[in-house]
């Protein structure tokens, strides 16, 4: 919970069944097609603005943390013989 507040990024991991997701997209292609009106609408909007976003994206992106590695994340130990003391 600490990594999310401190903005590290997780990505790699699978949230969501196949057939979840199947679901989701059929009943999301309604919407995305009835919501492709406002995308357009928008992307005049963020021609309009000059590319004000694009000067300040890497401002905004440097105060993430990089992704976490899902190869490096998890800690091995060489095994050990445990002595149990009388």
């Amino acid at each position: 919970m600490q990594a999310a507040f401190a903005g590290v990024w997780h990505d790699e991991r699978n949230w969501a069944t196949p057939a979840e997701v199947d679901a989701y997209e059929s009943a999301a292609e309604p919407l995305r097609r009835r919501g492709g009106r406002g995308q357009r609408s928008g992307s005049r909007r963020c021609a309009r603005r000059g590319g004000a976003v694009e000067e300040r994206r890497d401002a905004v992106l440097a105060g993430y943390l990089p992704s976490v590695e899902p190869e490096g994340a998890e800690e091995t130990f060489e095994p050990v013989e445990a002595g149990l003391s009388a």
